[in-house]
């Protein structure tokens, strides 16, 4: 790829995404006008700047290369391990989650230059998964131990899978792609479901979701996904369209995953990294879930 060709990918990259932040900024300015939204505009406009945070985390590495990539994902995995520990009161299974870290790590590593082995490995975790969870049942097994294993799933294979977008043919733009659509979908959702929302959307799963945010954010997060597939990839419209139907499944899939986790533990948000926002499984939660997903489309496409 030349500079001149690199030149442009970037320009449409970050017009993508400055018109995605501004339509969201143009939203919250105009609830801050009206007095039946006004209470809320000083809180969407505090979430709304943690944004930029969240946001940078992963496009600037991505952008920076594969390399600076790889290590934002493996400190992603450090965390999200934590985080689970944490989240089922493991947290003195220090020896044990340092295990997790390590072979997730590991996966993660490996996976842009084997990624043969991940098939493999994601039926081996399911499968360790389900015996160890029959044999804590009987007493056989530390809790510990089981947590381990789904790490290495979640978020292992995931964040492992994410690596290999990445590294792939045009792996920056399917990255962005991937992050942009559920980025948007997820703070629009937010933003439509604080003003206008008044249904609640599966409310013992995730009592704070509406059913007016999930079209928001469906609307928004589908019309960046399908700029960033035209634009960025050159995929066809029904290529493009077909991409972000199954890019905003596994967004809204991960998430909910995720919300039936913290509910089991009985949890509203994971140890925290950002105030308001809750841990990294609760930002990328959508991500982790969306960007395998994408590498599958591709893959099997031939995109």
């Amino acid at each position: 790829m030349n500079n001149e060709v690199l030149s442009q990918f970037d320009i449409v990259a970050l017009v993508i995404v400055a018109m995605s932040f501004g339509l969201g900024a143009g939203l919250i300015f105009v609830a801050s006008i009206f007095p039946a939204w006004r209470r809320v505009a000083p809180e969407l406009w505090r979430l709304y700047a943690q944004e930029f945070i969240i946001v940078g985390a992963i496009l600037v590495p991505a952008a920076l290369g594969k390399w600076a990539f790889l290590l934002l994902l493996l400190l992603v995995e450090y965390r999200c391990v934590l985080e689970l520990f944490d989240a089922f009161n493991l947290n003195k299974a220090v020896a044990i989650r340092w295990c997790a870290t390590i072979a997730g790590g590991g996966l993660i590593v490996l996976a842009p230059f084997a990624s043969a082995i991940l098939i493999p490995a994601i039926l081996v975790s399911i499968a360790a998964l389900l015996v160890i969870s029959a044999a804590i049942e009987r007493g056989h097994v530390s809790s510990a131990t089981v947590v381990a294993v789904m790490s290495l799933f979640i978020p292992g294979v995931l964040v492992a899978l994410t690596a290999i977008l990445r590294a792939g043919h045009n792996g920056l733009g399917w990255v962005i792609l991937a992050y942009a659509t559920v980025e948007m979908n997820d703070t629009f959702a937010l933003l439509v479901g604080k003003l206008v929302g008044r249904h609640s959307f599966l409310p013992r799963l995730s009592p704070r979701k509406t059913v007016e945010g999930l079209v928001g954010g469906f609307v928004v997060g589908g019309l960046t996904g399908y700029a960033a597939s035209r634009y960025l990839l050159g995929l066809t419209p029904l290529s493009a369209v077909a991409v972000v139907v199954c890019t905003l499944a596994a967004g809204t899939m991960g998430d909910l995953v995720i919300s039936a986790m913290k509910r089991y533990v009985r949890r509203k948000d994971f140890r925290p990294v950002l105030a308001a926002h809750g841990g990294v499984l609760d930002i990328y939660d959508s991500f982790l879930f969306a960007a395998p997903l994408v590498l599958l489309v591709r893959s099997v496409a031939g995109f």
